[in-house]
């Protein structure tokens, strides 16, 4: 019985990998605790920003330095994102501050928005449609 088998061919050179050491994957153990510091912040940051929007006994000339404070803990763009999701019992944190008339608030997590999506865009339009104000 016979087989049929080929051998490796020892000359051949071996396929490049280059491409893959050009930019190893940096990782260093402090970037596992840093995730779960970010985390925590994120999370301590939006119960704020829900205080905010949503706190019946919340003062107002306090907004102003909050937003600042919510956002010096976080990157611009993971406080930006932060905003513009529905995470706020389904909602956005824009739509409770037009829902619980609180312009400051309003025009304060604007300034810190880059860009806008559809879905926060339906969720601005509901809350118009709700308090029947088409200014914003």
């Amino acid at each position: 019985m016979a087989t049929d088998s080929k051998v490796a061919d020892d000359s051949s050179t071996p396929p490049s990998y280059d491409t893959i050491l050009a930019s190893p994957i940096q990782c260093d153990q402090s970037s596992i605790f840093s995730f779960g510091l970010m985390k925590k912040k994120r999370t301590a940051v939006l119960s704020r920003i829900r205080d905010i929007v949503l706190a019946p006994d919340f003062i107002l000339s306090s907004v102003v330095p909050n937003v600042n404070a919510c956002a010096a803990a976080l990157p611009a763009t993971e406080f930006s994102k932060l905003l513009k999701q529905l995470n706020i019992e389904g909602h956005t944190a824009l739509y409770w501050a037009i829902v619980n008339n609180r312009p400051q608030a309003l025009w304060t997590f604007i300034k810190f928005i880059s860009g806008t999506s559809p879905s926060v865009s339906s969720d601005l339009r509901i809350a118009c449609m709700i308090t029947n104000d088409y200014n914003v």
